[in-house]
């Protein structure tokens, strides 16, 4: 059986494919930050009357925009390959830069071994019950799942350990603020601090700065079989954020600190695949 392939696109600073989502072309953001199978525009839900606008709102605790299931499953094709969404949320993401495309979410890569092959700009779906074939020198990161809702990756950066959020739908990594304040304080002081606006980052109003770099990170891991004991990455470019309530919300799950989310920019050029036997992600130059 062929492995359906997606072609990835990171122009943008996003990881974006492109399909037709119930016929119609889309390019589709792959957010490993969102729980849901897929997320909609609100508009393009009301549009293709897959919703009337009465219903109820999906998520009792979301209350700052409309977020309303969409009840019916949503098809998906790209070459001669077809798919369907079960879990399809419509969501007023319209203001948010990139807010007007469709986003794949954890629920719908969950259904498969998924591989970002970021050098040759592929997104691989292999069967969940399959073994795809990856190179013996692979090098494996922890990666905890937390309900449905995050992928945790264990890491540290200088003397401070904790988990970073995996988060292909942001444009940048970011680090938070009380995990800036542990690793370095005097950078932590000489932060320039934007005004506060609302993003994607945290769904809501929270400050943030320009980019600054980490000298090294290391994203750990053990799996059986592997030589290499995860990866080190030099020179790793953050944006910091105040956002210690989505920092709590997450870390009594972990066991240890949320420093912040990583993007796919840290994997550079590498073959990513996700193994959930392992609980770690191989990855591999």
């Amino acid at each position: 059986m062929s492995v359906p392939v997606l072609k990835l696109d990171r122009s943008t600073g996003l990881s974006m494919i492109k399909g037709k989502v119930a016929g119609v072309k889309n390019e589709l953001i792959v957010d490993t930050g969102s729980p849901w199978e897929l997320l909609v525009p609100y508009e393009t839900a009301l549009k293709n009357k897959w919703i009337d606008g009465s219903e109820p709102q999906y998520d009792p605790r979301i209350v700052d925009r409309r977020a309303v299931r969409v009840n019916k499953e949503i098809d998906f094709e790209f070459g001669r390959c077809k798919l369907s969404f079960r879990e399809v949320v419509a969501w007023d993401l319209e203001h948010f830069a990139g807010g007007t495309n469709c986003i794949v979410g954890i629920k719908f890569l969950n259904r498969f071994r998924f591989e970002f092959d970021f050098g040759s700009g592929e997104l691989r779906l292999h069967a969940r019950d399959s073994r795809p074939e990856f190179p013996k020198k692979a090098a494996a990161i922890s990666l905890q799942q937390i309900r449905n809702d995050a992928f945790l990756l264990r890491a540290a950066v200088g003397n401070v350990f904790g988990w970073f959020l995996w988060d292909t739908g942001a444009e940048t990594s970011a680090l938070f603020q009380p995990a800036i304040e542990q690793i370095n304080s005097k950078v932590a002081k000489s932060l320039k601090w934007q005004m506060p606006k609302e993003h994607t980052l945290t769904g809501g109003n929270s400050r943030i700065t320009k980019d600054f770099v980490i000298p090294q990170v290391t994203l750990s891991g053990f799996a059986p079989g592997s030589k290499r004991i995860g990866l080190i990455y030099d020179d790793v470019t953050f944006n910091a954020i105040d956002f210690p309530l989505h920092q709590a919300g997450l870390e009594g799950s972990c066991g240890l600190p949320l420093m912040g989310l990583i993007n796919d920019d840290i994997f550079g050029s590498e073959r990513v695949l996700y193994d959930p036997d392992y609980s770690c992600l191989w990855v591999v130059n």
